[in-house]
């Protein structure tokens, strides 16, 4: 814990920042007040030494300086006044009466002043009024109706402002039907309202208002909440999320607020995978997901879809064409036997590797089934090989795994080696596959001529580690020669053995 002395310093220290501040600030006020006293701007000066006063309330000159600026601030709201009242400025006259009341509240004269002022100004507000409802804007004449009440409640302003009413009344009517008319229920309910205020048996009419505007608002909401559904069914994440949102505006409503949110993250997950931002999408369809809000369980089956994750891809065989493209065997004499087998293993390129598959194969003389190999080429260049066997139908049954996700656009090679006597193997056919398409299917079947067939299974093996499983191993890459022109390397210098450390 913290010394008595460290705290005490500690405490020192605030105080300090503190009356750093303070001088800082009455600084900047004091200066304000002096540059608009130098031009005569007394309410400006005013207001900042007033301010500095608080800050340091202990400084003499400053107490006369803001002492000075008060009196000549209401001497100059004075000098106004009487100018505007001259020239019968009521506005001005006001503010002016305004200001000195908030200075010396309990000015008698001024008040006196204010009153009349205030009289003269509503009697203007409600013939501003007047005019308005004549070039029927409505809202703003109401507005300044409001304004004169709030000024002078004198008999005589109450009696032109209840005329002016009337007439506002009058006019509102019409307007109010042609609002109905339109489906304008926002505008026609609050001149209803404002109506209804001015002449209380115009309630009916507000009343029938608010119940149709109330039904139209609920078929509104119907129409968009259903709307925003059909859209979620269709896969328009984005009509949906406008649709629901439009509900919302008909009528505030929590499950189509959480079903526009739900369709937003949708929409969000779809554009960030379509830059190939998986981490976003990951989080956008997540979130989406946690809502539970989706019966056709799209944002689930898309956080499923771009999880980045390990998968185990199962070679199960390989089917080759025990012919070449140019008709010859890969290994042994033609015969007519061969070439009976070669068609119907052809016909059936692209399919399954079942029973007839089998029979045609057994057809293939021992001396023309060749030496066969699969080699497998990683995304990040990784190369595998399975062991040799002979075809034409190859019995992998390896593994290897790739890690990535149903969107993934990199490639895996699958390459089919044919060893020919004394001759290292060369690949007669391959098979390139996206990431993505190839553990999108838990089953597949590839093929390229002369590869009719090669089988594959995937499944997820989450904790595996990208590269061979059983019946694969690592490629070793042979050494490549120094380009030309490069210096040999030294020879070793013949010495000591190394000490050994048992």
């Amino acid at each position: 814990m913290p010394s008595t002395t460290s705290r005490a310093r500690a405490a020192r220290l605030a105080l300090s920042l503190l009356a750093l501040l303070g001088a800082a600030a009455c600084g900047g006020h004091l200066k304000a007040g002096d540059q608009a006293a130098a031009v005569g701007d007394w309410k400006a000066a005013y207001a900042n030494y007033r301010q500095a006063v608080a800050d340091e309330p202990n400084d003499p000159a400053l107490k006369q300086k803001y002492a000075e600026a008060r009196r000549k601030a209401l001497d100059a709201s004075a000098a106004s006044a009487q100018a505007c009242r001259v020239q019968g400025n009521w506005e001005c006259v006001l503010n002016e009466a305004d200001y000195t009341l908030s200075i010396e509240p309990g000015d008698v004269q001024v008040a006196a002043a204010r009153k009349e002022a205030a009289h003269k100004v509503a009697l203007g507000r409600v013939g501003q009024a007047e005019d308005l409802v004549a070039r029927g804007d409505l809202p703003t004449a109401a507005r300044l109706l409001g304004e004169a009440r709030a000024l002078s409640s004198d008999l005589d302003v109450d009696e032109v402002a209840r005329g002016a009413e009337r007439r506002w009344v009058q006019a509102a009517v019409p307007e109010i039907e042609r609002a109905r008319a339109a489906r304008r229920y926002g505008d026609a309910v609050a001149l209803a309202t404002t109506a209804a205020s001015y002449d209380p048996s115009r309630r009916a009419l507000l009343d029938n208002v608010t119940r149709e505007a109330e039904a139209f608002r609920d078929a509104e909401h119907a129409r968009f909440f259903q709307a925003g559904e059909r859209a979620m069914s269709q896969g328009a994440w984005a009509e949906a999320a406008s649709s629901f949102r439009a509900a919302q505006q008909a009528r505030p409503d929590e499950r189509a607020r959480a079903l526009e949110q739900h369709a937003n993250l949708v929409v969000q997950g779809d554009q960030a995978l379509s830059r190939g931002d998986f981490k976003a999408a990951t989080r956008a369809y997540g979130d989406a997901a946690a809502m539970r809000l989706d019966r056709s369980g799209y944002a689930e089956a898309q956080l499923a879809r771009v999880a980045i994750r390990p998968w185990a891809v199962r070679v199960r065989g390989v089917l080759v064409d025990p012919v070449r493209p140019d008709g010859t065997p890969w290994v042994g004499p033609p015969s007519r036997r061969l070439n009976h087998a070669g068609r119907e293993l052809a016909g059936m390129a692209g399919g399954a590797i079942d029973s007839r598959v089998l029979r045609a194969v057994n057809e293939v003389p021992l001396e023309n089934r060749p030496e066969l190999s699969v080699e497998v080429l990683l995304p990040g260049g990784q190369r595998l090989a399975s062991r040799n066997g002979r075809g034409p139908l190859l019995d992998v049954n390896g593994t290897f795994v790739v890690t990535g996700n149903a969107f993934d656009t990199r490639h895996v090679a699958l390459r089919v080696l044919h060893a020919e006597p004394g001759q290292p193997p060369r690949p007669i056919a391959e098979v390139s596959v996206p990431v993505g398409e190839l553990v999108s299917r838990p089953a597949n079947t590839l093929s390229h001529p002369p590869a009719l067939a090669l089988e594959v299974e995937v499944e997820a093996a989450d904790g595996a580690v990208e590269g061979p499983g059983r019946g694969f191993a690592p490629v070793a890459e042979p050494p490549r020669p120094p380009p030309p022109g490069a210096p040999k390397p030294a020879p070793a210098t013949p010495g000591k053995p190394p000490l050994r450390r048992d």
